[in-house]
């Protein structure tokens, strides 16, 4: 795409000629510096949402998947590194047996990671 000023403008019309694929089309000087001002911040919002805003709604995904798929006998690590096997659990809560006769109570959001699940997916 080629822009440049047409010749034959003597009138000072303030178009500008733009030539693509051998079709001249004119565009004016206010369309063309709108293009130039708003161009780089659409390319800007662009660029956010394929480098920050879909892998972070992939991993939030993620995570709720792995949560739901909880049950009761899956070993488990919370976000604060406690290693346990489930023995209960409901809606907001899950009990965790991290020791013989020790059972803790967590909130659900606090499990980070399913170790059952991330075991058998390797095998």
């Amino acid at each position: 795409m080629q822009i440049k000023r047409n010749p034959c403008d003597s009138a000072g019309d303030g178009l500008v000629s733009v030539q693509r694929e051998g079709v001249l089309t004119k565009m004016s000087q206010e369309m063309t510096a709108s293009l130039a001002t708003w161009g780089p911040i659409v390319v800007m919002v662009v660029i956010f949402y394929f480098l920050l805003y879909r892998p972070q709604k992939k991993q939030q995904q993620q995570r709720k998947a792995m949560l739901d798929a909880l049950q009761v006998g899956n070993r488990v690590m919370t976000i604060g590194g406690i290693y346990g096997t489930i023995e209960g659990m409901d809606d907001k809560v899950v009990r965790l047996k991290i020791a013989d006769r020790t059972t803790i109570e967590v909130a659900r959001a606090s499990i980070n990671a399913n170790i059952t699940a991330s075991e058998t997916s390797e095998h």
